[in-house]
């Protein structure tokens, strides 16, 4: 009797943390070619990946804390525990004290956005919705 399972990586090059550092090649005829609009230079986005990147934010939320008096680990930990999230949660900074709440279910965003106010180590968290356009300058 013959085995049909196939062994993973046999005869494989084992991936090491420096095979994984050299440098790959790509075709930079793939790459969007930029222009410039104004003193900025800028590239055009495809309509597919913006809408994928749409896609993956849909349950974020936009919160702002002092983060001088309080850290952003801490602020996550205590979102976590305080807001009994069931879904993954990640805090990225954005400057200026705000913050991208990235959270991957509904529930969880209805929760953080519905269920407030909000106190991390005794600061109110300010919470608005997520938009692809927020700017921490307006």
């Amino acid at each position: 009797m013959t085995s049909k399972v196939k062994a993973l990586n046999h005869g494989a090059k084992k991936s090491t943390f420096a095979n994984l550092l050299q440098p790959k090649s790509m075709d930079l005829s793939l790459l969007p070619i930029p222009t410039m609009r104004g003193d900025f230079p800028s590239i055009r986005i495809l309509e597919a990946g913006f809408l994928r990147g749409m896609e993956r934010y849909k349950f974020s939320l936009i919160g702002r804390l002092d983060l001088m008096k309080v850290k952003l680990a801490i602020a996550r930990t205590e979102a976590m525990n305080k807001q009994n999230l069931t879904g993954n949660c990640q805090f990225i900074p954005l400057g200026k004290g705000y913050f991208t709440i990235f959270l991957d279910n509904e529930a969880d965003k209805l929760r953080i956005w519905g269920g407030g106010p909000w106190h991390i180590e005794g600061q109110l968290l300010r919470v608005t919705m997520w938009t692809p356009d927020f700017d921490i300058n307006k």
